[in-house]
């Protein structure tokens, strides 16, 4: 079986300095004591688990390259972006692509979701994060429509969504996740009216390569959308900047706690969500990311939008821009009990020297371990990586605990001026690269 070089594997991930770091944050809390290895439901397989790391995107010939965890509508949007949407700039694009997902994941991407976007321009990182405590309020939708404006477009909501009105009926077929959630759901879908006039053909919910009837975006703006008061709704543009010995970063969280060993554990995992993404020929992009919590399963009105907990519980999904003199790069991290913790070893592993895109991805799909507390303990994906480096880990004499995925990272790199997003092969995002 192939093997990834032993530098990749040894050196350029698990350097001294980083080890040395990890050592002292184990002496803190842990006291050295004497651990054993565990595995976790099965055997660690002694052998290197290659991953086929996804496919890069470095030359497209389209005025975007369009990023999504719905292939089906990653394959079509370039062909109906060219039919009316060609004269849209980068921000208006970015909402245009927005709008088509709440017809394949209206449960995490609906109105009254939780709203992230970070943008990427000529090296200027922006952030922004919707959400609301008024159980009425839609702060996708207001952020949308907000983000327009912040930007100068000449676009509302409004008029973009009657833009769409001749492509209302256009059937994208749902994917795995949103069918998969319908299986999960059946029952309680199945006893609303609305839902089973939605989600049910002849008795037999909808899976896979089917798709939900016709949204009109009119009547969503004027039927869901009814508060437009930017009192009620919190919009956060925080981002935390600083500069490490050899890079700089902008983050949507204290980088400063992760060097002090302070991690944001959460008690549960992160509640899903649902990214998508465009970037631009100059490597200017945009991630935007929807999520929601539920305590039931209701209809927002007569819709088949689904009606989440407050958004503001909702917990917001992690995001960096990092840079040196050789490259740049954007990470986001969106899954598990501490997503930040990913992009701080990923930063560690010293990303931003790579030296192709390839190469960047790689660290993107590296095996990846994430600290937990009380107990304190370490989850390690050990089927993915190397004696080597479970023998790094070993000399910590901390708690192993064997994982099969951790983590959904995704980014966009610029790499010695060559551009592309970055896919993680823990999950379903694709590329149009076309």
């Amino acid at each position: 079986m192939k093997k990834k070089s032993k530098d990749f594997i040894t050196l350029k991930t698990m350097r001294t300095e980083y080890l040395i770091s990890l050592f002292c944050f184990f002496s803190l809390i842990s006291g050295c004591a004497n651990y054993l290895y565990k595995l976790d439901e099965k055997k660690w397989d002694k052998n290197l688990i290659v991953v086929k790391n996804p496919p890069l995107c470095e030359n497209f010939k389209s005025k975007y390259n369009f990023f999504g965890e719905n292939k089906d509508s990653v394959a079509i949007i370039n062909e109906f972006f060219q039919q009316k949407f060609a004269n849209l700039n980068l921000e208006e694009a970015a909402v245009l692509w927005s709008l088509i997902q709440l017809k394949i994941r209206p449960d995490l991407f609906n109105p009254m979701s939780r709203l992230q976007i970070f943008k990427v321009k000529n090296d200027n990182p922006e952030y922004y994060d919707f959400s609301s405590s008024n159980k009425e309020a839609s702060p996708l939708l207001h952020g949308l429509n907000t983000f327009l404006a912040k930007n100068g477009s000449k676009f509302t909501l409004s008029r973009l969504s009657r833009m769409l009105l001749e492509y209302e009926s256009i059937q994208i077929p749902i994917g795995d996740g949103f069918s998969e959630f319908i299986q999960a759901k059946k029952s309680e879908l199945k006893n609303n009216p609305i839902f089973y006039r939605n989600y049910f053909k002849a008795g037999l919910e909808i899976r896979k390569g089917e798709s939900l009837p016709t949204l009109s975006y009119t009547n969503m703006l004027d039927n869901i959308y009814k508060i437009k008061d930017d009192k009620e709704y919190i919009i956060n543009t925080l981002l935390f900047s600083g500069n490490q010995s050899n890079y700089s970063y902008a983050c949507n969280f204290d980088l400063n706690l992760y060097k002090k060993g302070i991690y944001l554990i959460s008690e549960q995992p992160h509640p899903e969500s649902w990214s998508i993404g465009i970037s631009d020929q100059n490597g200017n992009h945009i991630f935007v990311v929807a999520g929601n919590t539920f305590k039931g399963l209701n209809p927002i009105q007569n819709s088949y939008f689904i009606t989440p907990e407050l958004s503001t519980v909702t917990t917001p999904k992690k995001f960096c821009f990092i840079k040196n003199q050789k490259n740049k790069m954007t990470i986001i991290s969106t899954k598990g009990r501490d997503p930040a913790q990913h992009l701080y070893h990923i930063m560690n592993y010293d990303i931003l020297n790579s030296d192709n895109l390839k190469e960047a991805q790689e660290y993107i799909n590296f095996p990846r371990h994430l600290f937990l507390q009380n107990p304190n303990r370490m989850l390690y994906e050990s089927e993915k990586g190397s004696p080597e480096q479970l023998s790094n880990f070993l000399k910590l004499d901390f708690p192993l605990y064997h994982k099969q995925n951790l983590g959904l990272v995704y980014g966009h790199g610029n790499v010695l001026g060559k551009n592309s997003f970055l896919l993680d092969h823990r999950g379903p995002a694709v590329v149009s690269c076309q």
